[in-house]
């Protein structure tokens, strides 16, 4: 028996309200499927544009290489098995054109899920609003464009979403163990969607193809998705615990904090760099219709979902607040909220798109540090910046480590290519402060980091 059949029809018992809106003749053949695929078309210009600027490029492509030589060298703690092999064969096999172009594939894939998740329980042309939100948003054109496992995390995790949604639990804990596999802190993101299927209301899917089970299976299938996604993805790690002779030091890591302050003034200024400061204003003028979708979260587990998502991303972001792009599944959950809101009209998708776009041309800056990467406190600095996309692609066009190509990963210059390239990504929000030794990356005779003497 299915839970609409199990439960009464009293006035706490109702369905989640479908607001599919009147039909859009203007693109009656415009689905979020082929927005997604059009947004690919848009992504695929960049992906012969290098690696991208993150700053774990050279500890990747090294992790990648080893394994293709047969002894495995994870990228970082505890490890991203997948994808640092994922990106050692396309390296191999196509240079950063093969591992950008990746990139783009699965951020068309998670938009296309995406899309998806929202038709079934919101209408299609719903989901056009939060596909659009998504993928035109600055962060995420950088993350489809280059080097990093974001999406790939992202787009496993709302695979595993869809798949449990349509009771398909072994299915969604293979999914979301090897998301947490491709980075390690999407096991807080799984969590947060296994705690929205056990609290609230349970409206689940109006598609011909959802399954709702009644309330009583609520923990089984939690349980069983939640004991697949945890044996899978421990196997995802052991590679990893192996590399380290069978001991925990893979789990160790090296990050260290400069003070509560400091903590608080970076996250706030990489909240402001994400969004940047027109689209925090748009979103401001948009609460009331933002907390119209929010209060969809008692009876829809997508929506309560993205809210938890975005709550723990930003607990996460304070405790390291360090790349803007971490903040992506916040903008899922801004997304899935426009969307979703009964409020919402064309005119506030196209002042959000706009402001979007804006940010991808200028950028605001607010503040700067003390110290470049090793901020203590900082000072109020408003200046005006090249976007985050036209400032990424003239770091790319022009990069910090010259025109001959990725340095070599045996050298320490591949270590300070890492390092500049994220130096020249930063300032599209940090004006000033660019260290004295900034474009040497290429340099030989220069120590890695890691052996370089106390100040």
């Amino acid at each position: 028996m299915t839970e609409a059949e199990a439960r009464p029809h009293g006035l706490d018992h109702r369905p989640l309200p479908v607001l599919e809106d009147e039909p859009d003749r203007r693109w009656p053949d415009l689905t979020s499927t082929r927005l997604a695929l059009l947004s690919g078309l848009l992504y695929l210009p960049f992906t012969v544009l290098g690696y991208g600027t993150d700053v774990d490029i050279t500890n990747v492509l090294r992790s990648g290489e080893s394994l293709l030589e047969g002894r495995y060298r994870y990228s970082r703690p505890p490890g991203a098995l997948p994808y640092e092999g994922l990106v050692g064969v396309l390296d191999r096999i196509g240079g950063p054109t093969a591992v950008s172009l990746a990139s783009a594939v699965m951020a068309v894939i998670l938009l296309v899920l995406l899309g998806r998740l929202v038709a079934d329980e919101l209408g299609e042309r719903r989901a056009r609003i939060a596909v659009v939100v998504v993928a035109t948003q600055p962060w995420f054109w950088l993350a489809a464009t280059s080097l990093g496992d974001y999406v790939f995390a992202l787009g496993l995790l709302l695979a595993g979403v869809l798949a449990a949604r349509h009771d398909r639990r072994v299915l969604a804990g293979l999914a979301f163990a090897t998301a947490i596999a491709f980075r390690s802190t999407t096991a807080f993101l799984v969590w947060a969607y296994l705690l929205a299927e056990l609290v609230g209301e349970r409206g689940g899917l109006d598609g011909v193809r959802a399954v709702r089970p009644a309330p009583r299976t609520r923990w089984r299938d939690g349980l069983v998705t939640g004991g697949v996604t945890a044996a899978v993805g421990l196997l995802w790690f052991v590679p990893s615990w192996l590399s380290v002779g069978r001991t925990g030091r893979f789990l160790v890591n090296e990050f260290e904090t400069t003070g509560f302050a400091a903590m608080v003034g970076r996250w706030g200024v990489k909240n402001i760099a994400f969004f940047g400061v027109f689209s925090l204003v748009v979103l401001v003028a948009l609460v009331p219709v933002l907390l119209a979708g929010l209060r969809l979260a008692r009876t829809s587990v997508l929506v309560r979902f993205t809210v938890l998502v975005a709550v723990v991303a930003e607990l996460l972001f304070l405790r390291f607040p360090w790349k803007p792009v971490h903040l992506l599944p916040v903008l899922l959950c801004v997304a899935v909220l426009l969307a979703a809101s009964p409020r919402t009209l064309t005119w506030h998708v196209g002042a959000l798109l706009g402001s979007q776009v804006l940010l991808a041309l200028v950028s605001v800056t607010v503040a700067e540090p003390d110290i470049t990467n090793a901020a203590t406190t900082g000072r109020l600095h408003l200046g005006v910046a090249w976007g985050v996309v036209v400032n990424d692609v003239d770091c790319r066009i022009d990069p910090p480590y010259g025109d001959g190509g990725w340095p070599d990963l045996d050298t320490p210059a591949a270590d300070y290519a890492a390092i500049d390239v994220f130096t020249c990504q930063a300032r599209s929000w940090r004006p000033g402060g660019i260290p004295d030794d900034y474009g040497q990356g290429a340099s030989s005779g220069r120590p890695p980091p890691h052996e370089l003497p106390e100040p």
